[in-house]
């Protein structure tokens, strides 16, 4: 970062704090508090003179007011009134402000009833600290991103209403040594997913949906392995990741698979958990949320977030996917950390589950967003979304338990999870947030409602905590926590030295002096799940290769009938097994496509033999079987058995040349080729009661 843009930064700094900074100005945050029977309402108003006169707002945390204009608002000599037209009883407020602008003491007036109301100004010593601390992190922060390898970040930063940081730091693209400023556009991976809650409380708003409706109402398509969650689950169940389903990631993750192909496939992933009972992270879940929007506005989650939530917010930088990115002039790369350097990744599409993590936006504009949340709905003077859909999105929906930064530590409570928001305490302080990661790039969005604090941190590293880390600093600035906690190095502890080899325990697991129980040629073929799709086995210069998706890569044996291949991508080994039936043919293999799964299996189809003219050509005609004809054809897609005297059969395809009889338990046929494969040497019929072999007829 050059000094001159440095030296820019603290200005703007100092002229978004200068009003609040000074002693003598009546502008800036004052602090009172209304004694009413029974409790005690704190509340604050912010004074700004503009040039056509001042300006100012009322908070009362207590009851959720944020920013209520201050009408009628006249400060003359040390004379201060205003009137609250939106309290009832027509409520109004006089007061004087002392000599040194440091305390106003006045009379808050409301249905003809009158009571004390004093305001002190903000402490200039807090905001003068927290603006030294912030300058003490931004200087620190080119170091830490140095010392953790991160190419880039964004950070933004809000408080009481006001925007107190919004910059870049890093390069978006780092071996060109082009700098982030707080108009790169990242991947904001799974903070996502609050932006379709969003979308559900809109909605909800307008009495389209109800978050606690079957969603088989709107989506009557809607189906899952488990009957039960078929039928109750609700709008707020697909946002609350209680579906009892796991991640099964790998169904999207590097597929072709358009969201309708995902939401089809939804009936074959069997839940691990009982419906409701348990938090299992779902990105699926929120995909079929978006298509729900997407159905329920007569358009797609896109159009919808675009219309009713972007457009409203003025967030004219953000997308929908890296490939708009890519079409702009101010986006980051995605980089990963390898053998300790920053290496180069390639931009990951997730369209095909876009709800639930491929926004990409700035820092400037991710702020918007920020503002909107903290102020329940309303931006500006426009009302977005009903404030009273915080208390389902902002709200503990499930129990999660341990959390990023360890909730492991007495500072944290344990998590809950809302409608795509993290929520917990942090030494008595409610902390709502998120996190995203996909690949090269991760984010994450804090806010702290009752502090009226927000902010954003964005990162083009995969899977780094650097984000989290700077986070915590600054709420502990924020905050003033006296016992501050080195949250740079909790995040990443020191390793220890060892001379460990990484792949010891793989090397104990694998059994020595084994081999495949077959040629290398028949375990290759299609293997087929009814929603993950394929994985092809290939024999090629001696080896196996699978292809999986956009997974492809060369397969090792093992031990016994287990090979193992790399998940290039996802920096993962992958081990498949090959099981045979009773008459020792390859039928199946299995593989765990994540941890929290049991094993996969996956059918082995039939070669597609009867699309192979040749083949057709080479099978068909008559065949002496003891002492009577039998006749092989074709008839439309199938191949048919004629024998005298019996019905017609037809032949359901097996293994290479091996065909089942349909409907006859325990029969098949397999043909014998000459060397070319031109004709047919013999058939063998496979019978409980004894083999035959059947002769071409000459």
């Amino acid at each position: 970062m050059t000094s001159d843009i440095k030296q820019n930064f603290f200005i703007l700094i100092i002229l978004a704090l200068a009003s609040l900074l000074s002693g003598q100005s009546i502008q800036g945050e004052w602090n009172g508090s209304l004694q009413i029977p029974g409790t005690t309402l704190d509340m604050s108003i912010t004074l700004v003179e503009e040039q056509d006169g001042w300006e100012g707002t009322l908070d009362i945390p207590l009851q959720n007011v944020k920013n209520m204009e201050l009408v009628d608002l006249s400060i003359q000599g040390k004379d201060i009134y205003f009137a609250l037209p939106k309290v009832p009883g027509q409520a109004s407020y006089s007061g004087t402000i002392n000599e040194n602008a440091t305390s106003i003491t006045g009379v808050f007036a409301q249905a003809g009833q009158s009571m004390d109301l004093n305001f002190a100004k903000a402490s200039e010593e807090d905001f003068q600290r927290i603006l030294t601390g912030i300058k003490n992190l931004e200087q620190s922060i080119d170091s830490l991103l140095l010392a953790k390898n991160v190419p880039g970040m964004g950070i933004g930063l809000m408080k009481d209403g006001k925007i107190i940081m919004s910059r870049g730091f890093g390069y978006r693209d780092y071996d060109h040594k082009k700098p982030v400023d707080e108009n790169t556009i990242f991947a904001i991976g799974s903070t996502t997913k609050a932006f379709v809650s969003a979308g559900l409380a809109i909605l909800a708003d307008e009495n389209t949906i109800e978050w606690n409706e079957p969603i088989k109402t709107y989506l009557p398509d809607f189906e899952l392995h488990d009957d039960f969650a078929q039928r109750e689950m609700t709008a707020l169940d697909l946002v609350t990741h209680r579906s009892g389903l796991p991640r099964h990631d790998l169904l999207w993750y590097g597929t072709d698979f358009s969201r309708k192909d995902l939401f089809k496939r939804l009936k074959h992933l069997e839940p691990t958990k009982p419906f409701r009972t348990a938090f299992q992270y779902q990105n699926l879940m929120f995909m079929t949320a978006g298509l729900l929007i997407g159905e329920k506005s007569n358009s797609t989650w896109e159009e919808f977030t675009e219309e009713e939530i972007f457009r409203p917010l003025g967030m004219k930088s953000s997308n929908f996917s890296v490939d708009d990115s890519k079409r702009t002039n101010n986006f980051a790369l995605p980089y990963k950390e390898k053998d300790d350097k920053i290496v180069a990744m390639e931009f990951r599409n997730i369209d095909n589950v876009g709800p639930a993590g491929s926004i990409n936006s700035s820092v400037n504009d991710m702020l918007k967003w920020v503002d909107l949340q903290l102020n329940k709905g309303t931006y500006g003077k426009k009302e977005v979304i009903h404030k009273s859909q915080f208390d389902v999105m902002h709200s503990p929906q499930m129990i999660v338990g341990s959390g990023a930064l360890g909730s492991k530590h007495s500072e944290f409570s344990p998590y809950s999870y809302g409608a795509g928001w993290f929520i917990y305490q942090y030494d008595g302080t409610e902390i709502i947030q998120h996190g995203g990661n996909i690949d090269g790039f991760s984010a994450y969005v804090q806010l702290l409602p009752k502090e009226d604090i927000g902010m954003v941190l964005l990162t083009n590293l995969n899977g780094t905590t650097l984000h989290n880390a700077i986070a915590m600093e600054i709420t502990d600035l924020l905050l003033n926590n006296e016992s501050k906690i080195d949250w740079i190095s909790r995040a990443f502890p020191d390793k220890p030295k060892s001379d460990k080899n990484d792949d010891k325990d793989i090397i104990e697991r694998r059994k020595k002096n084994t081999k495949p129980s077959f040629p290398l040629v028949d375990y290759a073929g299609e293997y087929m799940h009814p929603a993950y799709g394929s994985v092809y086995i290939k024999q090629r210069s001696g080896d196996l290769t699978y292809q999986f998706n956009s997974f492809q890569e060369k397969l090792e044996h093992y031990h016994f009938d287990v090979f193992q291949g790399d998940l290039t991508d996802l920096d993962q080994k992958i081990k498949m097994q090959f099981h045979m039936d009773q008459d020792g043919n390859i039928m199946s293999l299995s593989t765990i496509v994540e941890p929290m799964l049991p094993p996969i299996s996956f059918s082995k189809l039939p070669p597609k033999q009867l699309d192979e003219p040749q083949f057709i050509r080479a099978i068909e005609g008559e065949y002496n079987l003891e002492d009577v004809t039998v006749d092989i054809r074709k008839a439309g897609d199938n191949i048919k058995l004629n024998v005298p005297g019996q019905p017609e059969y037809t032949l359901i395809p097996f293994q290479k040349d091996e065909f089942k009889l349909q409907g006859v338990a325990g029969f098949s046929i397999k043909f014998l080729f000459n060397e070319s494969r031109e004709s047919v040497k013999e058939l063998i019929f496979y019978q409980p009661q004894g083999n035959v072999i059947a002769k071409p007829k000459q």
